[in-house]
């Protein structure tokens, strides 16, 4: 187990760092004046990554995949909205006393109007762990408290510690219900491919579309973005894959 668990962990590290990686590569075999046909290759990922729409296209492939919520659309049958932690900060909300959400601003806060607006009580997922940088509960905590939405109509779950276990939870209590799942657009497929393979009743309302949906293939030369879109996506995409080959999906 601890083995797996160190290869799952390198194997992060190179998907959420790519780039660099690619780029630390070039630069020293471009030194050491070997390799060139792999120099050509690198120099060609970086220049794709960089500056052309493969960035755009890897996360508009699947953020299309399902059409943005609506909360003038959405119907009064299901029981509970179900929000999913993203990449919220514990150490700078506890050492600032602010609400840094980081990646989960839009579900908490599309997850809070479906609220107002449906009266369905609300079930966050997310670790609250704090060795933890980032892990929703203790900051979803506050956020709730802050803007006075009733304890008793929040349930978290803070034993998550990835998108199957908040699946796992929801068979295991509350299996008979339906649920409106608010997370991110990339994410959402596979919420959505979870909740079919747990047998979860459901609604999806995607937030968080971070491709550009109108010109998909646009060049750009805001290369710092272009890249964090490049990782966002492969990121995604790469936990699909696992999750498809560990038949979790």
């Amino acid at each position: 187990n601890c083995n797996k668990i160190n290869m799952l962990n390198l194997l992060k590290l190179i998907i959420f760092d790519i780039f660099g990686i690619f780029l630390i590569i070039f630069i020293l075999l471009f030194f050491i004046k070997r390799y060139k046909k792999i120099q050509i290759v690198l120099l060609l990922l970086i220049i794709l990554i960089s500056i052309s729409p493969l960035p755009n296209l890897l996360v508009y492939s699947v953020e299309k995949l399902n059409k943005p919520g609506d909360i003038n659309n959405i119907k009064q049958d299901f029981d509970k909205i179900v929000i999913l932690s993203g990449h919220e900060d514990i150490r700078k909300t506890k050492k600032f006393n602010h609400l840094y959400l980081g990646g989960t601003n839009n579900r908490i806060i599309e997850g809070v109007r479906v609220h107002i607006k449906k009266k369905k009580d609300i079930i966050f997922s997310g670790s609250s762990s704090h060795e933890l940088n980032s892990g929703g509960a203790y900051v979803a905590e506050k956020f709730f408290k802050a803007f006075n939405i009733d304890s008793n109509s929040v349930i978290i779950d803070d034993k998550a510690i990835n998108t199957e276990d908040t699946f796992l939870f929801l068979k295991e209590n509350f299996n008979n219900e339906k649920h409106l799942i608010v997370t991110s657009a990339m994410h959402m497929q596979r919420c959505k491919l979870l909740a079919i393979k747990n047998g979860i009743n459901y609604i999806l309302y995607p937030v968080d579309f971070r491709a550009n949906h109108e010109n998909i293939f646009e060049f750009s030369l805001n290369i710092a973005n272009n890249v964090d879109l490049f990782q966002y996506g492969l990121r995604e995409v790469s936990a699909l894959l696992f999750y498809k080959l560990s038949n979790k999906i």
